[in-house]
């Protein structure tokens, strides 16, 4: 990257990956900001486990979805991720001509598309790193999250891999 940033690449393979089914939690009142909770090896460019990432999503009573992740890099430190208007998943679930064979949903339809977009619609620079510790002390970028998805089995588990990409640069 130019202005000696650095692009880096962390990935989760679902559902070997996942540590902790996603778990909701509930803060304030009941039924008011639905958190969820989610806890995950994460690997390196070259396949590697190299530490966990946990997940906070929801919505903080504001109306929009916001996600959190905080990664744990093994030897190197942890950087810190904020997203509002969270990437949703959206899966369509007929069958598209071109379909490439095996994307299906578990009763064998089709998964035509599995792609991400900002749940508010319009275009998002994605999320923001807010910063680490060790290595990645002072640094901050931004970071985009997508996900692959293969399969959603007829228990909603879905097989696939979870992208986050991050651009950082030193702080100011």
């Amino acid at each position: 990257m130019a202005n000696g940033g650095r692009l880096e690449t962390f990935y989760v393979e679902l559902p070997a990956d996942r540590l902790l089914p996603a778990q909701d939690v509930e803060f304030g009142a009941p039924g008011d900001r639905d958190v969820r909770a989610e806890l995950f090896r994460i690997r390196d460019a070259e396949d590697r486990i190299v530490g966990l990432a946990g997940k906070l999503s929801g919505d903080p009573g504001t109306g929009v979805s916001v996600s959190d992740w905080t990664l744990a890099i093994s030897g190197r430190g942890g950087l810190f991720l904020t997203q509002v208007n969270e990437h949703s998943l959206v899966l369509e679930s007929t069958r598209i001509a071109d379909s490439p064979p095996g994307l299906e949903m578990h009763d064998g339809r089709g998964l035509g598309s599995a792609t991400t977009h900002p749940a508010s619609g319009g275009d998002s620079n994605g999320g923001r790193v807010l910063g680490g510790t060790g290595e990645f002390t002072g640094l901050t970028g931004t970071y985009d999250e997508s996900w692959q998805v293969v399969r959603v089995s007829a228990g909603d588990e879905m097989t696939g891999r979870i992208v986050l990409t991050t651009r950082i640069m030193g702080g100011s």
